[in-house]
């Protein structure tokens, strides 16, 4: 059996750490391992130099740090980690401006961009692909799929 992901969670809704987490190990401890998580950006960067998670689920709107910024941060402290960017977008706004957070995502340096809503159903799907791609064509693929 595979060793289970590891990953780093991001966010600073203390909540949606722990429910988060939780609901991963509940249902999903065979494929992924949080091995820790962070309540700002500062602290986030710090926590994956310590333990090199394979992926990082980095919210977007946090007040120390936007996670645009904490991106570079993360690549260039650790290149190989996969960088999922999440952030609670109403329906009707990611109607609209769903393609321009995928684009604004990829040209920050994530890997992949998943409303906060789609999570459940799209979170370990990707995490999966993103692991097991080695090429970046395949990583940047993941920005175009139908979320709704």
């Amino acid at each position: 059996m595979a060793k289970p992901v590891s990953m780093l969670i991001i966010d600073d809704n203390a909540n949606f750490l722990k429910t988060i987490s939780e609901y991963l190990e509940e249902h999903h401890a065979k494929e992924i391992h949080v091995i820790g998580t962070a309540q700002s950006g500062r602290e986030g960067i710090n926590l994956a130099k310590q333990l090199h998670p394979q992926v990082v689920l980095l919210d977007l709107k946090m007040p120390d740090m936007h996670g645009f910024d904490v991106i570079p941060l993360l690549r260039q402290a650790l290149p190989e980690v996969r960088i999922i960017t999440t952030t609670l977008l109403p329906l009707e706004v990611f109607e609209q401006s769903g393609e321009m957070y995928r684009q604004a995502n990829a040209a920050a340096g994530a890997d992949a961009f998943i409303p906060k809503q789609n999570l459940t159903t799209h979170l370990i799907p990707t995490i999966l692909e993103l692991v097991q791609s080695t090429s970046e064509s395949t990583a940047k693929s993941l920005f175009h799929p139908n979320l709704r």
